[in-house]
């Protein structure tokens, strides 16, 4: 009888929506597992350039943390995942990160080489896709496309500022790193 009353109060819970949030169309489920990690649903942002809403990101942490900084220097593994809500190039992409790159790292030319190949991993992007980054240790970089592994950048300089990107002090979008921030 445990067994059954257990089975519906999970299944009303799924029906409900409690193991995935929703945000702008994009559904997130609450945990993703990751080298042997489970992650967890930290907070959706949206990204927005002048009128456009370009896309989603959703920040996974193995402890949720609604402090910038401490989700930036931490070594436990995290993920962001923007799904893509309008077709945008490859190139433009790449240009904004270079921008915010060189607003938020301490020492840019350091990160050059390294930001060359990771712009080389970041394709034209069309709605709905996904681009996965996956944070191993904030040692090294992961960068998946629809499910597509592209590449890797190693690095805890090059990670933290990627984070910055989204998370620091001169973020692209204050609205989006709130967002991610579970503010």
């Amino acid at each position: 009888m445990k067994k059954i009353f257990f089975a519906v109060v999970l299944w009303s819970y799924s029906i409900c929506g409690i193991f995935a949030a929703e945000f702008m169309g994009v559904n997130s489920p609450d945990t993703v597992k990751i080298k042997d990690t489970n992650l967890i649903l930290n907070g959706m942002g949206l990204r927005k350039k002048v009128v456009f809403n370009v896309y989603v990101a959703s920040l996974y942490l193995e402890n949720k943390n609604k402090d910038a900084n401490t989700v930036i220097k931490s070594k436990e593994n995290k993920i962001v995942e923007l799904s893509f809500l309008r077709s945008v190039s490859g190139k433009t992409i790449a240009e904004a990160i270079e921008e915010s790159f060189k607003k938020n790292a301490p020492d840019f030319n350091s990160l050059k080489e390294r930001l060359n190949i990771f712009k080389s991993y970041i394709p034209d992007l069309k709605k709905k896709d996904l681009v996965r980054f996956i944070f191993a240790k904030n040692e090294i970089l992961e960068v998946y496309y629809n499910g597509e592994k592209k590449g890797e950048i190693k690095g805890s300089d090059f990670c933290e500022t990627l984070l910055n990107v989204w998370l620091g002090e001169k973020p692209a979008d204050e609205n989006l790193k709130k967002g991610m921030l579970g503010l």
